[in-house]
């Protein structure tokens, strides 16, 4: 528990995400606590939503995604995406089930009144099992919220790693996302490889606050498809650095 101010702890709140590693390789004991027989599932929402992150204003004005929440404000998320009458007490006791099982931690503990509000954090950035990767809410790259912040972080990334002009990476993205504005999963999951390219741009990846969970959807749609059908996509992926199928054979 903690008696700084709330100003101060946020602070603490970016520098633990900033940190935190960028892969959890999960047991399958773990993994079965993300899943849930009945719909709808609660934990593995719970672990999206602090992937997710809200939106916030920092005392100096900067625009940033916070990824340590509260139970009440895991609670105001969950509300908007879940079609289920949620209470508080729910939310706690999911979130000690992920807590037990070392997916998610109490970051710091914020004095509010007389008591105190904990504040919780995933344990890593992306969750995986074995060759598969968890991913809680399925979503597309342009349909969810918070893709603007991707959208907007992206351009900032590849002209990072490929050393072309911001305004450069910015028109090719936006390309991109014209020629196919709706962007799936694959049946094909190459998590590993795509772990040893997040390893190789890893500092640019936190510089960036790249989100790995929607890049993923656009790494297996950029590796995966024919360059007939965009001459943007394939522009986009020579900028992203993503191999081709055929080195992994």
């Amino acid at each position: 528990m903690s008696d700084r101010s709330f100003e101060d702890a946020q602070k603490i709140f970016f520098e633990y995400y900033d940190k935190l590693p960028l892969f959890k390789e999960l047991t399958p004991d773990e993994f079965n606590v993300l899943r849930s027989k009945n719909e709808p599932n609660i934990r593995g929402r719970i672990v999206g939503v602090l992937s997710k992150g809200i939106e916030v204003t920092t005392p100096d004005t900067e625009r940033r995604i916070r990824h340590v929440l509260s139970a009440n404000e895991i609670l105001d998320e969950l509300k908007k995406i879940v079609n289920k009458r949620l209470t508080l007490s729910n939310v706690y006791f999911h979130l000690q089930k992920l807590e037990d099982t070392g997916l998610v931690r109490i970051v710091d503990s914020l004095p509010s009144g007389r008591r105190f509000t904990a504040y919780y954090g995933r344990t890593a950035r992306v969750f995986m099992l074995e060759d598969d990767m968890t991913m809680p809410i399925t979503e597309t790259i342009l349909d969810s919220p918070g893709n603007h912040y991707f959208l907007e972080k992206l351009p900032e990334f590849i002209s990072l790693i490929s050393g072309e002009s911001l305004d450069t990476a910015k028109q090719v993205v936006h390309q991109a996302m014209d020629a196919n504005s709706h962007f799936i999963t694959s049946e094909k999951k190459y998590t590993k490889q795509y772990e040893a390219w997040t390893s190789r741009y890893e500092d640019q990846i936190r510089q960036t606050d790249l989100d790995l969970i929607k890049n993923y959807f656009l790494y297996i749609k950029l590796i995966d498809y024919q360059r007939q059908v965009s001459e943007s996509f394939h522009k986009l992926k020579e900028l992203m650095q993503f191999p081709d199928i055929d080195e992994w054979a």
